[in-house]
């Protein structure tokens, strides 16, 4: 059931839709670095923020709203829930899952291919300064995979 909050002059769903009284018309949310957000009485204001503050009680005053389903779009009040610092970072840790590891990471440098022949190199007596080199990246990168750290499959 759709729920409202009235909040200066707009009105805020339990869905993160936004109305404005002023210029009767539902507001068009902008993307602002993967988060929706309106801009109210001249201020951009987070949609997940708004819901959270406006309809989840929040008794252990926690300073962050998190997104269940890990999409930052979905502001539904049933999809929002008041973290802090330390348990955000863990569920988008959870949410991420081990598909977003080692190589299939967006911010890797290496392949499993890589990781690999790094591994037998090493084991060769290649010294970890030399396959830094040959590899483009630092020498504690290549400790940490001939040393199991990172790239663990």
């Amino acid at each position: 059931m759709k729920n409202y909050r009235i909040i200066k002059d707009y009105v805020v769903y339990n869905d993160g839709t936004i109305f404005s009284l002023q210029s009767k018309m539902f507001m068009n949310p902008i993307n602002n670095n993967g988060y929706l957000s309106v801009k109210m009485a001249g201020k951009l204001e987070s949609i997940h923020r708004l819901v959270g503050q406006l309809f989840i009680p929040n008794p252990d005053n926690k300073p962050e709203i998190n997104h269940n389903d890990g999409d930052t779009t979905n502001n539904n009040v049933d999809n929002l829930f008041w973290v802090t610092s330390k348990e955000n970072i863990q569920h988008k840790i959870h949410q991420l899952g081990k598909e977003h590891r080692g190589s299939k990471n967006g911010m890797a440098k290496l392949t499993l291919e890589d990781t690999e022949k790094i591994k037998l190199l090493y084991q060769a007596g290649y010294s970890q300064n030399k396959l830094g080199e040959m590899f483009g990246i630092s020498q504690g990168k290549i400790s940490n995979v001939v040393n199991g750290k990172s790239y663990k499959v």
